[in-house]
């Protein structure tokens, strides 16, 4: 029975594919920079330069997505921070996620004990403009946009990522790429057809 592909695939359990796999990463500042998160064995904060192609095999291999960032900017609690990624992550791959393919936005205070912290799940903060893009040239002399610094919070009320993470709270925000209106297409659906000739 099992001598053949399609009787395998037809008697297997469990299947096993880059739906299921989360690739937890950790990022710093410089170049050419890796070292070893303690709590995470096999994982390490990397800088960008060393990112780069991490993210790439991620995307060749189609790996659902979970972006953790700490609140504040710099290392403090960043133990406690990756246990609370690293339980998250436990839990997605022992625990189905609800929904699938999912994208979760994770933030996580800059404290020893964050990963004590209660977990609630969230929606986005908004936030006013950013600053204008700041327009550099590479080393290789090509020119490259950053997107200014983000703006101050404009909408930070009981239930969105900043109030939760301003009351310590580790923030969970289920995002989705798709930014398609959907309660509006019925509205202009009829709109449309009512403009036929």
């Amino acid at each position: 029975m099992r001598r053949d592909e399609f009787s395998r695939r037809l008697m297997r359990e469990h299947r096993l594919s880059s739906d299921d796999l989360i690739y937890p990463v950790f990022v710093q500042d410089g170049t050419g920079r890796e070292d070893a998160v303690p709590s995470l064995p096999g994982v390490s904060r990397k800088s960008i330069d060393r990112l780069l192609h991490d993210a790439e095999r991620c995307m060749e291999l189609g790996v659902p997505a979970i972006a953790f960032s700490q609140v504040q900017k710099g290392w403090g609690g960043l133990d406690a921070a990756a246990r609370v990624a690293r339980s998250l992550i436990e839990r997605v791959l022992h625990q189905s996620a609800p929904v699938r393919p999912f994208l979760l936005n994770v933030n996580i205070p800059n404290a020893d004990d964050a990963d004590q912290r209660p977990r609630v799940v969230t929606r986005l903060g908004r936030r006013h403009a950013s600053e204008p893009l700041i327009r550099q040239t590479s080393p290789r002399g090509d020119t490259m946009y950053w997107i200014g610094p983000a703006g101050d919070a404009r909408e930070a009320g009981p239930g969105t990522d900043f109030h939760a993470t301003a009351q310590g709270q580790v923030s969970v925000t289920p995002l989705q790429v798709d930014l398609t209106e959907h309660a509006a297409l019925p509205g202009w659906g009829e709109w449309l057809h009512d403009a036929r000739p």
